[in-house]
């Protein structure tokens, strides 16, 4: 007992309460701090809010406001075109793909597009897919240092900027993070970034995840605080693949069905998706070649850019130009003296010539012509690919196709329209297509070695190299018709009577004519017209013909019954249709086999050769045999080679070439595995024609 008369325990209990009660106070205040700490406070208020509102209706205008200094140089259209259907997409939906040259700046402006979109509220859910995982976190690393480092950007869009500043890159204090004391929910990792969640704010809770290809990406989601799931709603696809897998048939296998079911189906079920794809078309049939092809993949629209539209008319300036940049670069001198070549005869080299983007050249350069022919010059194929994005030269493995560099061997030596004294035949095939037709003449011996006489395209467009998409004349314009059909109709009539007046003279032997003229009768526009015109031109010499496609469950035609009147041979048909009309039907697969074989064989033995002695001269006849490529299949007991086509690529003098063997072939020329032909005179189709005719 103490004097007070209470007990000792009395006076102890109230010392350990007032200690517990100093140390609760002392917590409360700790936490009080530390809780003050954690919280950012009031956030600042926009610095411009015009200039905000400004770039929110224009992604362009973004670009160039904040990100000045990544986007220093002039636009070029295909800038100008990507950013529109990057905003159009973002707005309001839809998938496009789009080919662009190596360094042009694609990757630089997807990411911005991400950041535009989530910073003015567009999309709550953005995916970035790369290659590699590598490429994953470099895009993600990137689009956070801009947030982090971007004042500009921090100045107005506080709301998403200034609580990222105030974690001042530790990672950890993102869990405690709060704004008027409530979690702001900030995810900042290697590939997944979540902004702050601010009352109001367009970017509050919008997700950033960035992908490889090959890494998770089925099922993305994610939850926000009020329980809802969300769904990425846009998915912006940045080169998707390597040198490595744009070489591998099922590396790109691969790739093709992640984007057409994992990435397309990000959105959850019944929904779509928005994407765009900025791609680099590296090999032929790569991935990024499937995504621009509209018939194998319908859903997204595909469109091509290349750093050169229009190559200069005057290419042998720049053989010289780059026979001299590689006696430069053996001697390691600087090439400061091929600028001074270049500005003296600038008027010859740049003529006719069109580069995409004028202001992209080296600081040696003079101009963005001389900086991407350059390119060309110091690697022709590797310019070709990934800043023409047509390569021409490369094959995907498991795959067969025509080498360009080796078809430049393939020359006669033997003039534009001289028939080899060792040849038995003439035969011309015609391409049939809406615009213009094109036509090829060929000399074979028995034996099928040929011989290209000739090649055009009527209209005849002026010059040595054209496609069907840069055409100058078309059939309507130079006949003045009313509609295509009769343009055609004029069109045809004029080269048949025109290839078959005109006197073929030999090496040595005096002039021949054509002995068969060959229609493709597949365009449906054209078919009665190619009848027609069988039946009143020629004398027997005009035959319509149809190429078909046989694959591994179609019947050879080779198995076909014969009808009374047929003639046969290997992969092919000749018959009598409906209306008693003769008409050509093969095995295009059959013949394009045998044709590529032929023209892979010396041309002074057993091959197909080109007139003269220049390969110069035929960059178009090369660029149209090698629009294809094959894959071995055997199926059912039958091996054969099926041939498709590349994307984008005129195949037209190809088709001729093959359809000028079954020509050969119906004329007597014999076939690799079927029995040799005896050996006869020279008889021209319209004399076997008189003589079915008489019965004899």
């Amino acid at each position: 007992m103490n004097q007070l008369g209470f007990p000792d325990e009395f006076f102890e209990d109230d010392e350990r309460s007032r200690y517990e009660r100093h140390k609760e106070r002392a917590g409360e205040r700790e936490r009080d701090k530390s809780a003050s700490s954690r919280d950012i406070g009031d956030i600042p208020a926009v610095a411009d809010p015009a200039r905000r509102e400004r770039c929110k209706h224009s992604l362009l205008a973004h670009c160039e406001t904040y990100h000045h200094e990544t986007f220093n140089l002039e636009w070029s259209p295909d800038h100008i075109r990507a950013i529109g259907k990057l905003e159009e997409v973002i707005k309001h939906g839809g998938l496009f793909a789009l080919a662009m040259a190596r360094g042009s700046g694609k990757t630089a402006i997807e990411l911005v597009a991400a950041e535009w979109a989530i910073l003015h509220g567009y999309r709550r859910f953005v995916v970035l897919i790369g290659a590699t995982k590598a490429d994953s976190k470099r895009n993600c690393n990137s689009i956070k240092t801009s947030i982090e480092t971007n004042t500009l950007l921090q100045a107005d869009f506080p709301e998403a900027c200034y609580p990222i500043q105030k974690l001042e890159g530790i990672v950890n204090r993102t869990a405690g993070q709060t704004y008027k004391k409530k979690p702001t929910r900030i995810k900042w990792s290697a590939e997944e970034l979540a902004f702050p969640t601010i009352p109001l704010s367009p970017s509050s809770g919008a997700r950033l995840y960035t992908r490889g290809i090959t890494g998770a990406i089925r099922g993305l989601q994610d939850k926000l605080p009020s329980g809802e799931t969300i769904r990425p709603d846009l998915v912006l696809i940045d080169d998707p693949q390597t040198e490595k897998s744009a070489k591998s048939a099922p590396g790109n296998d691969f790739r093709e069905s992640v984007i057409k079911a994992a990435i397309l189906g990000l959105a959850g079920p019944g929904k779509q998706i928005a994407g765009f794809a900025a791609v680099t078309v590296i090999y032929e049939n790569d991935t990024a070649s499937r995504l621009l092809d509209r018939e194998r993949s319908p859903e997204w629209i595909g469109d091509i850019c290349s750093l050169v539209p229009k190559m200069p008319k005057n290419m042998e300036w720049w053989y010289k130009y780059r026979d001299k940049r590689a006696e430069l670069s053996r001697n390691e001198q600087p090439l400061d003296a091929l600028t001074a070549m270049y500005v003296e005869e600038r008027h010859v080299a740049d003529e006719d010539c069109v580069m995409s983007w004028p202001a992209r050249f080296e600081p040696w350069q003079a101009s963005g012509i001389q900086y991407a022919m350059d390119l060309w010059a110091k690697n022709e194929a590797a310019f070709l690919s990934e800043y023409q994005n047509r390569p021409k030269s490369k094959e995907i493995e498991g795959t067969i196709s025509l080498n360009p560099i080796k078809l430049r061997e393939q020359l006669t030596h033997v003039p534009q329209w001289i028939v080899p004294d060792w040849a038995d035949f003439v035969v011309s095939f015609v391409d049939v297509q809406a615009t213009m037709l094109f036509y090829i003449v060929m000399a074979f011996n028995r034996q099928l070695r040929g011989a290209v006489l000739g090649y055009d395209a009527w209209p005849s467009q002026g010059r040595k190299y054209f496609t069907k998409s840069d055409s100058r004349i078309t059939l309507q314009a130079a006949y003045n018709a009313a509609t295509a059909e009769h343009a055609m109709q004029i069109g045809l009539q004029d080269l048949a009577v025109k290839l078959l007046e005109k006197s073929y003279a030999t090496q040595t032997k005096g002039d021949v004519g054509l002995d068969l003229i060959m229609i493709d009768a597949n365009y449906h526009v054209s078919t009665e017209i190619v009848y027609q015109l069988a039946r009143t031109v020629g004398g027997g010499k005009v035959v319509p013909a149809h190429g078909k496609y046989f694959g591994a469950t179609t019947a050879p035609i080779d198995q076909w019954k014969r009808e009374p009147g047929d003639k046969a041979g290997p992969g092919w048909r000749l018959q009598l249709g409906k209306k008693r009309q003769r008409h050509f039907i093969n095995d295009v697969n059959h013949w394009k086999t045998i044709a590529a074989s032929r023209l892979q064989t010396d041309p002074d033995t057993m091959g197909i050769g080109f007139y003269g002695s220049n390969h110069q001269d035929h960059a178009l006849i090369i660029d149209h045999c090698t629009s294809e490529y094959a894959i071995d299949v055997e199926s059912q007991g039958r091996k054969f080679r099926d041939w498709k086509a590349k994307p984008g690529r005129d195949n037209d003098i190809w088709d001729g070439i093959v359809g000028c063997c079954v020509g050969a072939s119906f004329l007597g020329a014999e076939v690799p595995g079927h029995a040799a032909k005896p050996k006869a005179r020279r008889v021209s189709f319209a004399e076997m024609q008189s003589k079915r005719r008489s019965g004899q």
